[in-house]
């Protein structure tokens, strides 16, 4: 079996072998190295790895670290919990991948889903005059990079695997099946593109685990030390917006990133979103462009983040700290009116404005009176009284039409309410529409039956 060469990736190895063996078809490289016509050819989250590290007895180590180090899986587990990464591993390790990718987030991001294969005509020259041999860098292939962080060159795209091309073949990098899927306006890539790569690198390089859900705390305290917050601590979001756009517009040509915002709405709502309590999974492109705003590089965002984290002799972090600091400056009445609010299940952002405060504030009420199950109820309420509001008019003004009109009619009502209140609709259908009898239907059933009383005789 041949032996890894300096950042390879699972594929890349596998491809040399296929090589390396001489067969004909990439069906017999898959059959001797996974057990199977078509196992492991993916080569971003490849599949059956337990198999794999079975029959070449771990000569290229076990199946969690094959995973962990030689696939993608390792740019995605810095930004996932680790239940999250164990369960893809295990995924990864037992058989199909199929549903994986929807698993991490990927699918729904807006952001490219199919990895492309990305190579260094630099680096390909290299790696034959030193090892023989065009192989696959690990470094190449994460999201976001499209700068060879040694040779400062863009990265080109293979033709083949993502594109649809070749889906099962066993490809190594070949400069006449790479293209340049980006045209930058100038001869060598632009700073913005290759700082974004250099970070991106750094922060895998670095073996971190980052917990996603405390990044938020992380960029204000960061725009806190720039002076990019007023007096009482709250963001200018347009000026924000406004700068944060200018950032993203000079990544935006790369086929992966293009998902970041193209307006300055966008941009507004992107920013918006990224400086609250995470509530579901945020694509990491997203962060990084966050941190490459904020940040000169990974070292002085590691380094905020670990005091962010920080943990202080009464167990509570920096960060909640730095709450209770701005919670001196909220007298008795501001913080019941702000507990009524939330009570009334009014959003978290649009009290901090009305009051004047952060919202990290009101997240903090929102924890101390819990008032997160209040809110749900209430919630649920309002969307119940709105649900049955709309079906009830729509049922009294084309009630007559039937039950399956209304429901085209109000969709994401009838939905609501089927869900969550079935007994109340199901009382509340519109009354059968009544068919009027078919003109001639009489006459034509007198002819059929004959008439109704004898007629006299001649």
């Amino acid at each position: 079996m041949l032996k890894w060469l300096p950042d390879e990736t699972l594929y890349s190895v596998c491809s040399r072998q296929h090589r390396f063996w001489g067969h004909s078809s990439p069906l017999e490289t898959c059959e001797a190295l996974f057990g199977r016509q078509i196992g492991g050819v993916y080569h971003d989250l490849p599949s059956h790895l337990g198999l794999l590290a079975a029959r070449v007895q771990e000569r290229w180590g076990e199946p969690g670290a094959l995973a962990m180090e030689k696939t993608l899986l390792k740019y995605y587990a810095a930004w996932k919990p680790r239940e999250v990464t164990m369960a893809a591993v295990a995924t990864m390790a037992a058989g199909a991948v199929r549903h994986l990718k929807v698993r991490l987030g990927l699918q729904n991001s807006r952001f490219r889903a199919n990895h492309p294969l990305k190579a260094c005509v630099a680096c390909i020259q290299d790696d034959v005059g030193q090892y023989g041999w065009a192989y696959w860098h690990m470094e190449h292939q994460y999201p976001g990079v499209w700068v060879c962080t040694r040779h400062g060159t863009l990265l080109h795209e293979s033709l083949f695997k993502s594109t649809g091309a070749g889906r099962y073949d066993w490809v190594l990098p070949r400069i006449d099946q790479l293209t340049r899927s980006i045209e930058w306006p100038v001869e060598r890539p632009p700073q913005a593109a290759a700082g974004f790569a250099a970070l991106t690198v750094d922060l895998i390089r670095s073996g971190a685990s980052f917990e996603v859900s405390r990044f938020h705390e992380v960029y204000r305290q960061q725009l806190d030390r720039a002076g990019m917050t007023s007096v009482a601590g709250n963001a200018p979001m347009r000026e924000l917006a406004a700068a944060y756009f200018d950032k993203a517009q000079a990544l935006r040509l790369a086929s992966d990133l293009r998902a970041f915002p193209a307006t300055l709405g966008e941009a507004y709502a992107h920013v918006q979103y990224l400086l609250q309590r995470p509530r579901v999974l945020v694509h990491p492109l997203r962060h990084v462009l966050m941190i490459s705003w904020l940040f000169p590089n990974a070292a002085g965002f590691q380094s905020a983040y670990a005091a962010a984290a920080e943990v202080d002799a009464n167990g509570k972090c920096a960060s909640s700290r730095l709450r209770s600091h701005e919670m001196k400056y909220v007298d008795d009445a501001a913080r019941s009116q702000i507990v009524a609010a939330l009570a009334s299940g009014l959003r978290p952002g649009q009290i901090a404005a009305q009051h004047g405060v952060r919202p990290s504030v009101v997240e903090q009420l929102l924890d101390e009176n819990g008032l997160r199950l209040v809110r749900r109820k209430a919630k649920a309420k309002q969307a119940r009284s709105n649900a049955r509001s709309r079906w009830l008019s729509a049922v009294d003004i084309h009630g007559r039409l039937g039950v399956t009109r209304v429901r085209m009619l109000e969709p994401a009502a009838y939905s609501w309410l089927y869900q969550n209140d079935r007994e109340w609709l199901s009382r509340h259908q519109p009354k059968r529409p009544n068919h009027r009898a078919r003109p001639g239907r009489s006459l034509q059933k007198e002819r059929n039956e004959g008439p109704l009383t004898p007629q006299p005789s001649a």
